[in-house]
Order: C-alpha cells, then sequence, then structure tokens
C-alpha cells in the first residue's frame, strides 16, 4: 500500500475507508482524464519538490506568512523537532481560522503557534506511489499538495518528509 492517513497522534491507518467513499478498492485515475504515457509511468518520488522547506509546530504564524511571502507557495508541512510529519498548514486553513474568529486582534495571530491552526490529519504517500494515484488523491479530496515520506511503520512514529507533491508539480509533469 503506498498511501495513507496519518492522525494527530502520529498514528498511520490504511485507506482502503477513504477509497470506499467513492465506490472504488483503489484510486483509479478518473475515467474522463486522459493522462500521457509519459505521466502514467512517473512515480511520487518524480514528482516531488525536495528539499522540502518546513517549520516546527512551536513556530508562530508570523514565520510562516514569511516563508508563503518569500517562497510564494500556499502549503507548508509542519514537523517535529525530530523530522517527523505532524500536519501541514495551508493558506485555506489560515483564512478560515481568520473568519471563525474576527476578534482576534492581528498581533495576536501572529504569534501563535503554528500548531493551532494547523491541519494534523494529513494524506501522505510513499515514494513508488504512481502518479495516477496521486493525481487521483488530490482531485477526489479537494487537496493542493501530498506530503512524500518513507521509512514509517505501523505507527507512523518513523516517517521520514522527503518532500511534497502540488498542483503545480502535477501540471508540470502532466504537460512536459
Amino acid at each position: 500500500m503506498s498511501i495513507f492517513l496519518i492522525d494527530r497522534n502520529g498514528l498511520k491507518h490504511p485507506t482502503e475507508a477513504i477509497w470506499s467513499e467513492f465506490g472504488a478498492s483503489t484510486a483509479p485515475c478518473p475515467p474522463d482524464l486522459a493522462s500521457p504515457t509519459d505521466f502514467a509511468r512517473l512515480i511520487a518520488s518524480d514528482l516531488m519538490t525536495r528539499p522540502v522547506i518546513t517549520l516546527s509546530a512551536e513556530s508562530p504564524l508570523c514565520d510562516a506568512l514569511e516563508l508563503y511571502d518569500s517562497y510564494h507557495f500556499r502549503h507548508l508541512p509542519i514537523v517535529t523537532n525530530f523530522g517527523q510529519l505532524c500536519g501541514i498548514l495551508s493558506e485555506r486553513d489560515l483564512f478560515t481560522w481568520i473568519n471563525r474568529h474576527p476578534q482576534t486582534v492581528m498581533a495576536d495571530l501572529l504569534e501563535k503557534p503554528v500548531s493551532t491552526i494547523m491541519t494534523t490529519q494529513v494524506l501522505v504517500v510513499t515514494p513508488n506511489a504512481p502518479s495516477d494515484l496521486v493525481l487521483a488523491i488530490m482531485l477526489y479530496r479537494a487537496i493542493g499538495s501530498l506530503p512524500v515520506i518513507q521509512g514509517s511503520d505501523n505507527t507512523g512514529t518513523s516517517a521520514n518528509l522527503l518532500g511534497i507533491i502540488t498542483k503545480t508539480n502535477i501540471i508540470e509533469n502532466f504537460f512536459a
């Protein structure tokens, strides 16, 4: 299996239940999307961006905003002090939180740790995940990025973040 859901406790779960939501036992490439032969041969490690810029869960949100502004990306993996993936912070997470807490003063918001806003249940793939699986996950789950991990055991405690796949990576490789 090459896709897992890592929950907020770092536990890894198989994804058969995710695909059963769509009436499938596996994640096929959507039938109306004809992927070029070359793209179909790619795997996650071919698509991903590396090295990955990350933040720790204790980092203040102002650090995340500086990275968003400097590098022009929308997704930021959050890691523990041991470099293990523990969440992801997206622009969508930030805007959603601000809309739900309009009374929060911007100065207070900027000092909050990213762990208060980040998504903690993160879908991830392994480096050998086929490109059509990666594409289907991103389309069906309406997510803009997928972290690529390796070395995870069944508890998810030894997962190393290798890279991240974004919509931009998909587009660049699909039409290359």
